[in-house]
């Protein structure tokens, strides 16, 4: 029984993914597998909470990831973690108190999508 906290359909999937068609991976493997997931996740994320704590921050970001896979050394990855980052970045929703800046015409037009969700 494994102590990870991966699925293992998960990581078959991977695997598969990265080996040639054909090649059996023995659970073992999988488990080793699993274990090093899990550390280097682990490793990670302990780096990249102690950049934020030095920030005096709460919020652990991607910008904290990137800078911690660059500090590990790892900076071949922080690339993709910022464009994936970008990817992901939602733009903000207004704030009830963002009225203010808003025409009556998109005033008009807010009150009625939140009717007519009612």
């Amino acid at each position: 029984m494994s102590t990870s906290a991966l699925p293992r359909s998960t990581l078959e999937k991977l695997l598969r993914r990265h080996v040639p068609e054909g090649t059996r991976v023995d659970r073992a493997t999988t488990e080793m597998v699993s274990l090093c997931c899990t550390e280097f996740i682990s490793l990670v994320t302990s780096e990249a909470n102690e950049l934020m704590a030095k920030e005096g921050t709460k919020m652990l970001s991607a910008a904290h990831v990137a800078a911690a896979l660059r500090s590990l050394e790892l900076d071949e990855y922080s690339d993709d973690v910022a464009k994936l980052a970008k990817q992901a970045a939602r733009p903000k929703k207004r704030k009830f108190g963002d009225a203010e800046s808003m025409s009556s015409e998109e005033l008009a037009r807010s009150q009625a999508a939140l009717f007519k969700k009612k």
